[in-house]
C-alpha cells in the first residue's frame, strides 16, 4: 500500500510517496564518498544542503550500508538526481557526476519564496522582481562576508530561489535573519553571512 504524506503546504510543496517493497529498488553502494551502481552506469555526489528538492516521488533506490532510501525528484531524471526523505534545510539532493552544480546567479532564479523556518514550511510571501532578485543576488556573492550575529533573531525565514527555466524542480535555500545588529543572509552550508540592508523591507514586514 502506497501512502502519500504532505509535509509542507501552500506554495512549497513536498509530497513523498513512500513503498513498501524495498527489493523493487535500484541498489546503491557507497564508494569513495559516491553512491555508485556500476552495472547501470549510475554515480551520485552529495549536494550542498543549500540544494533541496521541489516536490518528491517515488522511492528509485537503497543503499544498504547507509540504511539509505532514496527517492525520485519530480520533474527530474532519476539517473541525474535523487533525494533523501524530506527533513528540513539539512535534507540532501545527490546529483550525478554528469552535472556541475550551478552558482545561485547561474542558477538565474525568476522568484523567491520567503518561508517560514519551522518544522512545517510555508511560503509567506512572493519575490518576483527581477531588479530586486538580481541586487539581492549581487549581494550574496560578491558582498563582504560577516559574523552571523550570536543573539536570536527578532525574525527567521527560509529563501527559497527558484527558476522556471533552470532546474526548475530544485531549490537553492538561504537563510534571512533580523538582528538589532541588521538583516542578514546566512548560508548554511559554507557558514557564511552577508548584510543585505533593506533590500528586502518591502516583502518582509
Amino acid at each position: 500500500m502506497k501512502k502519500i504524506l504532505k509535509v509542507c503546504t501552500v506554495v512549497i510543496l513536498f509530497v513523498f510517496v513512500l513503498t513498501s517493497c524495498a527489493g523493487t529498488l535500484v541498489n546503491l553502494k557507497f564508494d569513495t564518498g559516491k553512491l555508485i551502481n556500476k552495472s547501470l552506469r549510475l554515480s551520485y555526489h552529495a549536494a550542498p544542503y543549500t540544494y533541496q528538492p521541489v516536490s518528491i516521488g517515488e522511492a528509485y533506490a537503497y543503499c544498504k550500508s547507509q540504511d539509505l532510501t532514496l527517492y525520485s525528484v519530480i520533474g527530474a531524471d532519476e539517473s541525474d538526481w535523487l533525494t533523501e526523505q524530506y527533513s528540513g534545510r539539512t535534507t540532501t539532493v545527490f546529483y550525478s557526476d554528469e552535472i556541475t552544480l550551478p552558482t545561485l546567479s547561474e542558477l538565474s532564479p525568476d522568484k523567491i519564496y520567503v518561508c517560514t523556518d519551522a518544522e512545517r514550511t510555508y511560503a509567506i510571501s512572493t519575490i518576483e522582481d527581477k531588479d530586486t532578485i538580481h541586487e539581492l543576488i549581487d549581494i550574496i556573492e560578491t558582498g563582504e562576508k560577516v559574523e552571523w550575529p550570536y543573539s536570536d533573531p527578532i525574525k527567521s525565514y527560509e529563501l527559497k530561489f527558484n527558476s522556471d527555466d533552470n532546474l526548475p524542480f530544485l531549490f537553492y535555500n538561504l537563510i534571512y535573519g533580523e538582528f538589532p545588529e541588521g538583516k542578514f543572509i546566512y548560508n548554511f552550508t559554507t557558514k557564511e553571512a552577508v548584510a543585505i540592508g533593506e533590500v528586502l523591507s518591502e516583502y518582509i514586514k
